[in-house]
């Protein structure tokens, strides 16, 4: 599998296109605020001549989600989710402006509804590859994070980070949750996986669980 990372928005997040030699390919996490970004991922895209089966996100924040919109409408897709998060795409527009961000309509368009949603230990595939979702509570009711167990790969969105953990004040935020979702789900995976986190540069399962200072 092949990862490909754009780092995107006001607020450096990181949006991953994985994709394999069949072509087929799943976008996580698209938060594109900028028309320059969107259209990079989608150059990108159409240059490698990929056909995206999946548009995934790991939670509902509105730095992770701006350009849903735009690529359901481009790939004719329908994004996935937790439903524990419904709430902050409903809101979407309130919830940014809170964070002193412009969601502009006419720009981002107006938020899409849930239509795909989600399970812990559901499985998703395309091409020859699979990932599985973890549901981890705590950064939002509704963060969930991809392995594969092939590849050796976690992204985690924001219940883990190099060094750190996401944050927990955001509505539906709870660190005792996320704790858990930590030690009870994420640092059973294998010392070696890589983690490809939300936001900032990648570590791996075994060196947070050895000096991560928030478990």
């Amino acid at each position: 599998m092949k990862v490909k990372k754009f780092v995107v928005n006001m607020f450096q997040e990181n949006c991953y296109l994985l994709y394999d030699e069949t072509g087929e390919a799943a976008l996580v996490d698209p938060g594109c605020y900028f028309p320059s970004e969107r259209a990079a991922v989608a150059k990108y895209i159409d240059d490698e001549g990929l056909h995206l089966r999946h548009l995934l996100c790991t939670h509902l924040h509105p730095d992770h989600i701006f350009a849903l919109r735009f690529f359901e409408e481009r790939y004719a897709l329908k994004a996935a989710a937790h439903e524990g998060d419904e709430d902050w795409l409903r809101r979407a527009v309130w919830y940014s402006a809170q964070l002193g961000i412009d969601w502009d309509e006419q720009d981002l368009g107006s938020p899409v509804a849930l239509e795909r949603k989600l399970a812990d230990g559901s499985v998703l595939r395309f091409g020859q590859s699979a990932l599985q979702v973890i549901h981890t509570p705590g950064h939002s009711r509704g963060s969930v994070c991809f392995y594969s167990e092939e590849e050796g790969l976690l992204l985690s969105g924001d219940t883990l980070f190099e060094g750190s953990v996401g944050r927990t004040d955001f509505p539906g935020g709870s660190m005792a949750e996320l704790r858990r979702s930590l030690r009870e789900k994420l640092f059973l995976l294998p010392d070696g996986v890589e983690v490809l986190p939300g936001h900032g540069g990648s570590t791996t399962v075994g060196r947070e669980k050895a000096t991560n200072p928030y478990v």
